[in-house]
């Protein structure tokens, strides 16, 4: 991601050199898209969608030929800043802006989740981490049920941490966000 990082000139990398500048600088790139989106941006949910659909099956193929030809998992369309990646995230954002939901249950389990979402966020990595490190995923599925499969593991394993860090006494709600 040499592309995104501000900070490579040659003094700060020597003096910051464990400290990761994307999370400071490109990602929130993301909170202004979403931001821009919700605000200016009209899109009919079949074209948003449409948008999603394709980009995810992007992601799917690209990701699918590129092991195949390497031999091993090729990560290269999973990161957060390719292409694929931001507009499925603009598509899936489009389709979910305006939706009401009436359930009762659903609109509590939404509520629960976006409570702890900054959480979930932040312990996403360290969870799928620790799913790669025992061999969780493509290893005993084919890539096209593991990738949402681990993605839904890796949401619920997130998810459960978030809401396990927030019922520590004192300190838990600021690790949880």
């Amino acid at each position: 991601m040499a592309f995104c990082d501000p900070f490579k000139l040659t003094n700060y990398q020597q003096i910051f050199t464990r400290i990761d500048f994307r999370y400071f600088s490109c990602y929130i790139g993301y909170l202004i898209l979403g931001y821009f989106l919700y605000h200016f941006v009209h899109l009919k949910k079949r074209f948003a969608f449409t948008i999603f659909v394709l980009a995810v099956l992007c992601t799917y193929v690209a990701t699918y030929y590129l092991s195949l030809k390497s031999g091993t998992f090729a990560k290269k369309y999973y990161e957060y800043l390719s292409i694929n990646v931001v507009l499925a995230s603009v598509g899936i954002f489009m389709v979910c802006k305006d939706i009401m939901v009436k359930n009762q249950w659903v609109q509590k389990s939404i509520a629960f989740i976006s409570k702890y979402s900054y959480g979930i966020y932040l312990s996403h990595v360290f969870v799928l981490l620790l799913l790669t490190k025992i061999g969780f995923g493509s290893q005993f599925l084919n890539i096209w049920f593991a990738i949402p499969y681990t993605a839904m593991v890796c949401f619920a394993l997130s998810l459960l941490l978030t809401f396990l860090l927030s019922k520590i006494p004192f300190f838990g709600k600021y690790i949880s966000g």
